[in-house]
């Protein structure tokens, strides 16, 4: 009997996995529709990397320019990979959940009562990106979401370790099996539908821009189980990484100097973006921002703490005060990480590229459904907008726009999953591996391998890559795999044991990181967020005549098969749109 495995049993209409804010949309619309719904989060809620997202990029009007030319920005950013489908929908639908958002008491930035305070990221041609009142919507969304959430009943558990997907005989996902790190009990939930919303990937780097959790679990579940993933290759990492000594290394201020006059700089005082993209210079996307300042550093032209300078001294008085007036968190980050001259914007700061968000991902249609039957997908799980870069703001405008669609897709998914064959085998299975570590008297220490794997993801899989580099990481993940059913931990408890929670997430990020690094060595060329040294002339734009593809994943019997899958112009292909000149402020107050 399945209470004879596991402590405890809960069934439910609708399964959301991640406490994040695709996981709380996708929850209030699921409930919208009139099921149960039962949300488990390896942290907290509201949690993951959404509570540190700023900005919400949604074309709304005047200054920050019309829907189509937002859906034109982001197709050309993503470097014609995405699903042109998929954006349609984003941009037609983004300043719609901005607007809910407010009904739901969410204050956004204003310099009238009519118009919005609207910034621009790299990519953007105009500023459209959206953000609270104050400090940054990323710290005030997920909480507005989360009172939706619980004022509609959602069931929530925190600090839920979820360690597997379940599927019946058919191959359905019939839920998930967690560990509750609270108790240390082993826990079950049956769901007629289950909507993976597990965030990120950035921690299976040594410098990753978001919330510690992010270790790509939800992906390492969803390949276990089946599912395809595609474009692994396309990590994005944000180019202006904060240099820091203390906790703040790594995490980020924004992909682009916030400023209209606003240089990047090497150490021989050169604007070098003039070189690497003379029309965009400092307003090109993350991903050319990223490759160009890799490789000035390769190449030696780099500062006392190995990365580039932003240079924000050129700013006007009337811009500072506006810093001040409408995003203070800004100039007091400055001031706290890198000292008072800094924080005024009269002294450079040196910088260096992050891992922050995954592009690739879990591969979904238009309703958010996945390759295996009772799986949908939300947020930076899924694959599909993003092709092989994402614009700033995006990423919010995603989760609040497909996982209203996945929450109510979820209603009608969920009427015809075979729950008569739950294999109590399969679950005693995954009891047993999950406590393993705990039961070892011997074997490997999960920190080491842990540090060896994000290490080696920054080294050979980071912002230049190249084919020897790439097998190195392939063979050596795969060596790491073998260890992860050796491991132990050297505290027996099990109420908040966070080495056994590592124990837990080295199988997920070595499998993960192998994709990842098979999918790079799979493409041979550059393409935005993909940089293959040994591959250089297709960059940015990539080679569309052999991989204007997807490169499709897939895990079966613990080996990688990989393939094309040609990308669908649905409306707009390579060469019909073009922008010759980018000369726009940072800032607008009549969004």
């Amino acid at each position: 009997m399945l209470t004879d495995i596991a402590n405890k049993v809960f069934k439910t209409d609708v399964l959301v996995i991640g406490g994040g804010s695709a996981g709380l949309r996708a929850a209030i619309a699921a409930r919208d529709e009139g099921v149960d719904v039962t949300l488990l989060a390896k942290g907290n809620i509201p949690g993951g990397a959404s509570v540190m997202s700023a900005f919400f990029a949604a074309a709304m009007g005047e200054e920050s320019g019309t829907p189509q030319e937002h859906f034109e920005d982001t197709v050309l950013g993503s470097a014609y990979l995405c699903n042109q489908k998929l954006v349609r929908i984003l941009v037609e639908d983004a300043p719609n959940r901005i607007r809910e958002l407010e009904k739901w008491g969410m204050l956004f930035a204003r310099d009238i009562s009519t118009h919005y305070i609207a910034v621009r990221e790299g990519g953007h041609r105009f500023p459209r990106l959206v953000h609270a009142a104050g400090k940054g919507s990323g710290n005030r969304a997920p909480h507005v979401l989360f009172e939706q959430a619980l004022a509609r009943d959602v069931d929530f558990h925190f600090f839920n370790f979820i360690t597997s997907l379940i599927q019946n005989a058919k191959g359905e996902v019939i839920g998930a099996t967690a560990i509750d790190m609270k108790t240390g009990e082993f826990i079950f939930v049956q769901a007629k539908a289950t909507i993976m919303a597990a965030g990120g990937t950035s921690k299976i780097y040594n410098r990753g821009a978001c919330a510690r959790l992010n270790t790509g679990d939800g992906f390492a579940m969803a390949l276990k189980a089946g599912a395809e993933l595609a474009n692994m290759e396309f990590m994005q990492y944000i180019p202006l990484g904060i240099i820091s000594k203390g906790s703040a290394d790594g995490y980020t201020l924004g992909g682009t100097p916030k400023a209209k006059e606003g240089y990047l700089l090497n150490c021989q005082g050169e604007r070098f973006m003039t070189i690497y993209d003379p029309v965009w210079v400092e307003k090109a996307t993350r991903a050319r921002v990223t490759v160009s300042i890799a490789i000035e550093i390769k190449e030696g032209r780099c500062g006392k703490e190995g990365g580039v300078m932003v240079d924000l001294t050129r700013m006007t008085s009337e811009e500072k005060a506006k810093r001040l007036k409408y995003q203070p968190y800004f100039p007091f980050c400055l001031k706290e990480i890198y000292g008072e001259q800094v924080g005024e914007f009269l002294e450079p700061y040196e910088v260096k590229p992050t891992a922050l968000f995954q592009n690739g991902g879990i591969r979904m249609n238009e309703k958010s459904e996945t390759t295996l039957p009772g799986l949908l997908v939300a947020g930076e799980s899924s694959c599909g907008i993003h092709g092989a870069n994402r614009l700033g703001g995006n990423a919010w405008a995603e989760s609040l726009v497909f996982r209203k669609i996945a929450g109510e897709v979820a209603e009608k998914k969920k009427k015809n999953i075979d729950f008569s064959n739950i294999d109590d085998a399969l679950l005693n299975e995954e009891r047993e591996r999950v406590f393993a570590p705990l039961n070892r008297s011997k074997g490997h220490a999960p920190g080491k391998l842990k540090k060896q794997i994000q290490d080696l993801m920054m080294e050979d899989v980071g912002p230049l890559r190249n084919e020897d580099g790439l097998k190195n990481a392939i063979q050596i993940f795969k060596e790491i795999e073998g260890k992860a059913s050796e491991l132990t931990v050297k505290s027996r408890s099990q109420i908040m044991n966070n080495e056994w929670m590592e124990s837990l997430e080295i199988e997920n990020m070595a499998k993960l990181a192998r994709a990842i690094a098979e999918g790079a060595l799979f493409r041979t060329e550059s393409r935005e967020s993909h940089y293959r040294e040994d591959y250089p002339d297709s960059f940015p734009e990539g080679d569309n005549e052999n991989w204007a593809v997807e490169t499709v994943i897939k895990l079966k019997d613990d080996r990688f098969t990989i393939h094309k899958d040609p990308v669908k112009y649905e409306e707009i292909k390579p060469g019909e749109f073009e922008v010759k000149e980018v000369d726009v402020p940072y800032q607008t107050y009549r969004a």
